[in-house]
């Protein structure tokens, strides 16, 4: 589902959203009053359908689930390259979100492919999904192995880490990828420390592009409000087009 800004021939950006997960239909109701600031600006906005999602029948629920996690991961790979063919997207211009479970999808379709797209927007993201399936003591563990597999199968953990997020950040980390996450303090499915082991592990020395971290207090594994996607809009804008003197710095 792509959503243009008035002016066509000059997009601006392009923002890319997914989820493909829990068989949950891709909603595209609310993409106009959700990121209307950002078409207003001339970013393209587009939601994305992949394996996992509720979008189709069983089949197509079942083929991105556990062990075929991959498949939903190799999709969204496709979508992104189309797209940034079809609008003439570089790398610089070409960001991601994924909320929950998506965070998982973006980041791991960023991760495994280098160069593929510039900035991520992660809202709770799961994201050390090979530790978590491997810890019983985890609220995502025994409650989900349908979704995320478990660590009693051998062959899930190979394939999970093969795909899992926090695995496959560089030693290095990544200077040139700019990144906005949040996480909450009273979250109980996605821990906060994730979101912090992640954003301490992908910063490099020698970076390029920021990577910030947002933590909040008392709104769980929900923590946006129109405040914080005002502000998070603003920073995704800014990072296409640096203000001087640093005006977003933190």
């Amino acid at each position: 589902f792509v959503v243009h800004p008035s002016d066509e021939k000059r997009p601006r950006g392009l923002l890319i959203i997914a989820y493909g997960a829990y068989g949950t239909p891709t909603r595209v109701g609310s993409l106009i009053s959700k990121w209307k600031p950002l078409l207003e600006k001339g970013w393209i906005v587009v939601s994305v359908m992949v394996p996992g999602s509720g979008d189709h029948d069983l089949k197509w629920i079942r083929s991105g689930q556990r062990l075929n996690r991959i498949e939903s991961i190799r999709a969204f790979k496709e979508s992104i390259e189309a797209l940034k063919e079809e609008y003439g997207m570089d790398t610089s211009k070409v960001a991601l979100y994924g909320r929950s479970a998506g965070g998982l999808l973006v980041s791991s379709v960023a991760l495994m492919n280098p160069g593929l797209v510039g900035a991520l927007y992660l809202e709770s993201p799961y994201i050390d999904v090979l530790k978590t399936i491997s810890n019983p003591k985890l609220p995502l563990t025994t409650l989900e192995t349908q979704e995320f597999g478990s660590s009693n199968t051998p062959s899930n953990l190979i394939m999970t880490a093969s795909w899992s997020p926090m695995e496959h950040i560089p030693k290095e980390g990544i200077s040139d990828l700019f990144i906005i996450a949040r996480t909450d303090t009273n979250d109980l499915e996605v821990f906060p420390y994730e979101v912090l082991k992640f954003i301490k592990r992908i910063r490099s020395k020698h970076e390029t592009q920021s990577k910030l971290v947002f933590i909040h207090e008392g709104r769980g594994h929900f923590t946006t409000t129109w405040k914080t996607r005002a502000e998070d809009i603003a920073l995704l804008d800014n990072w296409l087009n640096p203000i001087p003197n640093k005006l977003f710095s933190m």
